[in-house]
Formats: C-alpha cells, sequence, structure tokens
C-alpha cells in the first residue's frame, strides 16, 4: 500500500493502526491520495488506486491502474458518508468495491465509530482503506476509526 499525503497528515500511521487492529493485511496493490495532498504524483502503477473524487482529472493519468474508486461528496464518488447520526457517521458504498481475489463488494450504508472529530474526508478515505484491504463492517457494530 502506497500513500501519497502530506507531511504531518498521519493517514499512514493511522491506516496502519487501524489494519492491525482488523487484523487485515495492507493491500499491496492499493495506492491511496490522501484528501490534502496537492503535491507531484509521480509516474507508478498500481491494482486499485483510492482517490478524491475532485483529483480525478489531476491524478488518473499519472497513476497506472485497473480499478479507480473515488471519495467525496458528489453523487458521481463511490464512497461517500450518506448521514452523520447520534451514533456517528455512516459510510456509503454507491458502486461495488474490487477486492482482492477478483471478488467484489457489495453497496451498501455502514454505521463508523470514530474517536474524536476527524474531517469528513479523512473518515471516507480511512473506510475505504479498510474495505478495499478486506476488513469487514458488520451490521450494527459499526468499525472504529481512530483520529
Amino acid at each position: 500500500m502506497v500513500i501519497f499525503e502530506n507531511d504531518g497528515e498521519g493517514l499512514y500511521e493511522s491506516a496502519k493502526d487501524m489494519l492491525a487492529k482488523a487484523e487485515v493485511s495492507r493491500r499491496p496493490g492499493l495506492c491511496v491520495i490522501s484528501p490534502a495532498f496537492r503535491g507531484a504524483v509521480p509516474g507508478s502503477s498500481c491494482d486499485v488506486l483510492l482517490l478524491p473524487g475532485e483529483r480525478v482529472n489531476d491524478v488518473t493519468g499519472h497513476i497506472k491502474h485497473r480499478f479507480a474508486v473515488t471519495y467525496g461528496h458528489s453523487p458521481r464518488d463511490t464512497i461517500s458518508l450518506s448521514s452523520f447520526g447520534l451514533q456517528g457517521p455512516v459510510l456509503e458504498v454507491r458502486r461495488e468495491l474490487p477486492l482482492e481475489g477478483g471478488v467484489f463488494s457489495e453497496r451498501g450504508e455502514y454505521p463508523l465509530r470514530v474517536c474524536g472529530s476527524p474531517e469528513p474526508h479523512r473518515i471516507m478515505v480511512l473506510g475505504g482503506i479498510l474495505l478495499l484491504c478486506g476488513g469487514h463492517i458488520r451490521d450494527g457494530t459499526g468499525i472504529y476509526i481512530h483520529h
């Protein structure tokens, strides 16, 4: 897994901790663009590219990929937040996600448990990383994402 992020953003460390607690491995073919990253993306390749929907035109030509999964608030994005309820945010997966082994996840809504008050895009990208790495979000139990 490769994550492009700004210095001090801490997304890689958060993802690493979250995946260890979920007992899933980091997906080697996953490339992630953080919500705040605006730097140049060097030419590389990956199986799945997870990126903010508003960056599709900036990034997709620079990274060779099989699947692009976007996150954001646009109806075009694959991963979004459908609501912020009393129990926490609800992650919405609008289209099937490409998982390892050629399997695709189903669409759905998943309640999340978050610690602190992370930005909505940070919640979406961490939820996307968890799902793309094979983590399961069980109905009613949610997942725990710390800031």
